[in-house]
């Protein structure tokens, strides 16, 4: 798929649909907006850009995403120094563009909204962000339009000074990327990721599409019982944008080393195709205790 990258509005008369990001929400934000990109009509894409952080260190404690009614989801990644220039748009569509233990998530919200940020870590809790961090702005968009769109979205960011941070998080995610659902029937996948060093999980939330059918999350001891962690229950379509989320703030929910966290997935393809990752998705994910990420992902 091309993406063509635009440096003004088009005015012919084929020109895009404009939902660039406009209005944004009061407050003392820190904001990374994508540049300007043409979604093809009819198309499920997502698109990648580049930059590099020099607002010194800081500690992200709260995130929102603002997109057009198209937007799925945009994530900021962390990538290492070899990552292409800033400024550089690919698209990453594909699970093996941008796999996850290249590209490192940074903070994975409890809650969406479009309103305002809520999307905060506890007060004196944060997660790091150094000086001269490479990053990726991940933007996945479904044009379900008969026209191109032109896409312009933003992360806003709310940061705090590193030694007012009492508390550091940091994301994990469990991502099952080879799916292949054979179409008209129902299918189950499970995911299992073996825990080498203890983790603390924050919170649990699950991530599907509208042919999922539910998502649970159980820990499996070195003696294999079984211990229930999270379950989404029937799988609703308003979940795409806002799934149940199972909380463990208060005490965060120690997973020892020699575990297993087993995420299990359900679906229900009615279509009269097979449908692959991105189409559709089977994913946990949260924030733990520490500063560094956890991924486990196939």
């Amino acid at each position: 798929m091309i993406l063509a990258i635009l440096g003004g509005c088009a005015t012919a008369p084929d020109a895009p649909i404009d939902v660039r990001v406009s209005n944004l929400p009061d407050g003392d934000h820190i904001v990374l907006r994508t540049p300007e990109v043409e979604i093809p009509a009819s198309s499920e894409t997502m698109w990648c850009s580049y930059g590099t952080w020099d607002g010194g260190d800081v500690g992200i404690a709260a995130y929102q995403r603002v997109q057009s009614a198209w937007g799925h989801h945009l994530r900021l990644l962390f990538v290492d120094d070899g990552a292409p220039a800033d400024d550089t748009v690919i698209d990453c569509t594909g699970a093996d563009v941008l796999p996850l233990d290249e590209a490192r998530p940074v903070f994975f919200p409890s809650t969406d909204t479009d309103e305002q940020i809520v999307n905060a870590l506890p007060a004196g809790m944060a997660t790091p962000m150094g000086e001269g961090q490479r990053y990726v702005l991940e933007n996945h968009v479904v044009n379900t339009s008969e026209a191109a769109l032109l896409v312009s979205d933003v992360v806003l960011l709310s940061v705090v000074e590193p030694a007012t941070v009492s508390t550091w998080a940091s994301p994990w995610i469990a991502a099952l990327e080879t799916l292949s659902l054979p179409p008209a029937q129902s299918s189950s996948a499970s995911l299992d990721c073996a825990i080498d060093e203890p983790i603390a999980l924050l919170f649990v939330r699950g991530h599907q599409h509208e042919w999922g059918a539910g998502v649970t999350l159980d820990r499996v001891d070195g003696a294999g019982l079984v211990a229930p962690l999270y379950d989404s229950g029937p799988w609703q379509a308003s979940y795409r944008e806002a799934a149940p989320t199972t909380t463990f703030w208060d005490a965060p929910e120690l997973i020892s080393a020699g575990s297993t966290l087993r995420t299990n997935c359900q679906w229900f393809n009615d279509t009269d195709d097979t449908l692959q990752y991105p189409a559709e998705m089977c994913e946990v994910a949260g924030m733990k205790l520490g500063t560094e990420p956890w991924i486990c992902r196939q």
